[in-house]
């Protein structure tokens, strides 16, 4: 006889485990040994998740030893959360306050999308991923399902698959 329990979970804890349940699977990042390194700068980065206002964020990218750095403020200059791309993975420390998508999801679209334009073949290979790139965009692809594209008609954006989030980007001054 198998016996089945139920149990009941509060509003918020369980709103919180269906939300998690949905995430998709983090997007690959760049094992920096084969991958180029992006350019130091500020950007200015719009997150827009589907039926959503779009989010905005300063990120300050940083190469340092042994990777490269990203830190993320909102528009007043408070820290929301600051990463570091190295060993083909991403630290992230998070603020409690901050309320984005995936911080190892927004830093690998990013830095992806600095270096689109400087892939090799032996980058992609040792992310797990793979491009197929025309002349009006460029996809990347993990296990053949579609996880980033950029569109050259649109060169300020990258849309994440499968969840259809949009990130607009602009470089600030330093």
């Amino acid at each position: 006889m198998r016996v089945t329990r139920v149990f009941i979970i509060p509003g918020f804890a369980l709103a919180a485990l269906l939300f998690t349940a949905g995430c998709s699977s983090p997007l690959p990042t760049p094992q920096l040994a084969v991958c180029p390194t992006p350019a130091q700068g500020t950007l200015l980065v719009s997150v827009r998740e589907p039926e959503q206002a779009p989010i905005p964020l300063i990120l300050r990218v940083q190469p340092e030893a042994g990777g490269v750095r990203y830190i993320a403020m909102d528009t007043l200059g408070n820290p929301q959360f600051n990463g570091l791309i190295a060993e083909q993975s991403v630290a992230v420390n998070r603020q409690p306050l901050y309320r984005g998508m995936s911080p190892e999801n927004l830093i690998s679209a990013v830095y992806w999308w600095q270096v689109r334009e400087q892939l090799s073949a032996a980058c992609m290979s040792q992310a797990g991923l793979s491009r197929i790139e025309n002349n009006a965009e460029i996809t990347l692809f993990a296990n053949t399902k579609p996880v980033w594209q950029w569109r050259k008609a649109q060169p300020d954006s990258v849309i994440l698959a499968p969840t259809k989030i949009t990130l607009t980007l602009r470089t600030s001054s330093p």
